[in-house]
């Protein structure tokens, strides 16, 4: 993984890694991207401090059984139900902020794959 800066003030990251989950690595996934979001929420205090209200947004691009486990991971649902918590669209959009604890588990969701920019006009976004 590698953080770079964006013109715009956000950070991108790059995940090298396969989103296939034979029997037992859905674990293994779930440890790596715990261990993802605490170096993103460290380095977020490391730069701002840690009683910062300052916002320092993310962009994380994913397959979708890794997006769904990072959802399982921040919002502190069970690993085991990411198939059946999430539905993730290609190239849909979901928003998760931490601002109410600075550790792994502790996001609000704000958008759960959105894909209306996908969508031709006048047509609605769950169709």
């Amino acid at each position: 993984m590698q953080l770079g800066a964006l013109t715009q003030g956000a950070s991108i990251v790059l995940y090298e890694g396969s989103p296939s989950h034979p029997k037992g690595a859905v674990w293994e996934v779930a440890a790596r991207i715990r261990a993802f979001l605490d170096s993103l929420l460290e380095a977020h205090i490391q730069r701002h401090g840690p009683h910062s209200t300052q916002e320092g947004p993310v962009l994380a691009v994913g397959h979708s059984s890794t997006n769904r486990i990072l959802m399982c991971v921040a919002l502190g649902l069970p690993i085991r139900e990411f198939r059946q918590r999430f539905v993730q669209g290609q190239a849909n959009i979901t928003v998760l902020r931490f601002e109410h604890g600075d550790g792994a588990s502790d996001a609000r969701l704000l958008v759960l794959n959105d894909t209306a920019h996908l969508q031709p006009a006048g047509t609605l976004p769950w169709s």
